[in-house]
């Protein structure tokens, strides 16, 4: 019942975040139809027993306020930690993600803007999805909230190589 009661009112108190945010009418503009955008970002990815940081950089262009096209890359890990008939598993991994990352922007022309991302790709590393595979297939989709340049993110990461590694994720990141 508490988890409950916490996650209605952090849900209210988002809700009442982003409509305040989107209310507000300071117009983002943008001098040409195609400019320079990067990001910046750390974060987490998760499972059901793993968890680990993430770091990300993105560089690309913004195109009419509205399309982010970009290229990504950065580092995560994967920490796994469970007991299973009385046995400890350890594990501790990671990958180089390098990718097309693409953002669509919604309400534009206000100081806060949802967006819906997705990037594919490869990543390079030693995630263990079967005798620990060295490059792999790689793809993200999530939401996100940018304010004033500061975002955040939620969504799905998947890992594919004879085998899928699901996990979700988190992130707290800049644009410039």
């Amino acid at each position: 019942m508490k988890k409950l009661l916490v996650a209605a009112l952090f849900m209210l108190s988002l809700n009442t975040v982003i409509a305040q945010t989107l209310s507000t009418n300071k117009p983002t503009t943008y001098n040409s139809i195609i400019e320079f955008q990067g990001h910046i970002g750390v974060g987490t990815i998760f499972q059901e027993n793993a968890g680990g940081p993430t770091l990300e950089i993105s560089a690309g262009a913004r195109i009419a306020d509205a399309l982010y096209i970009g290229m990504t890359t950065g580092y995560s890990s994967l920490f796994t930690r469970y007991k299973e008939n009385g046995i400890k598993y350890k594990s501790d991994e990671g990958y180089f993600p390098v990718g097309l990352n693409l953002k669509w922007y919604f309400a534009n022309g206000t100081r806060g803007q949802l967006y819906v991302e997705y990037t594919n790709g490869l990543f390079f590393g030693s995630m263990s999805l079967r005798d620990y595979v060295k490059v792999g297939n790689m793809f993200q989709f999530g939401l996100g909230l940018d304010i004033n340049r500061f975002n955040f993110g939620i969504g799905y990461s998947g890992l594919y190589k004879e085998g899928t590694a699901s996990s979700g994720y988190i992130k707290l990141g800049y644009r410039f």
